[in-house]
């Protein structure tokens, strides 16, 4: 069990690799090793919160970084919390959504302060 879903084995009995990214193409390598692009990434982040891309195993990365169909049945509201970096920086969906947008990477966000913040949504 992965953030509330409940993953069920597809019938394959190898695991098959994880297709390789040309340098330019990876926005983020998570802790596990999985290459994800941009486009992936987004498409993740309305399944999962950041924490948990970054944690997750590299073939549930495979199985779900391509699904453009994925929700989440959490409040995703302008007035909801989604996320909150180090700094203590809070931000909704719609506010991580559109810093990743504006090709900030997970990193940046993460360290981000108040001011720094507000000048990158405003």
């Amino acid at each position: 069990m992965l953030c509330g879903f409940t993953l069920a084995n597809k019938g394959q009995s190898e695991q098959k690799p994880m297709q390789q990214l040309a340098p330019e193409e990876v926005y983020l390598t998570n802790y596990n090793g999985a290459q994800i692009t941009k486009e992936q990434y987004l498409n993740l982040l309305a399944g999962f919160d950041p924490t948990n891309i970054y944690m997750m195993p590299a073939d549930i990365v495979e199985t779900y970084a391509d699904d453009t169909t994925l929700y989440t049945t959490a409040p995703r509201g302008d007035e909801d919390l989604f996320y909150r970096n180090p700094n203590k920086v809070e931000m909704n969906y719609s506010q991580y959504k559109e810093l990743v947008e504006k090709d900030y990477t997970p990193e940046q966000i993460d360290s981000m302060t108040q001011t720094e913040f507000e000048s990158a949504i405003g």
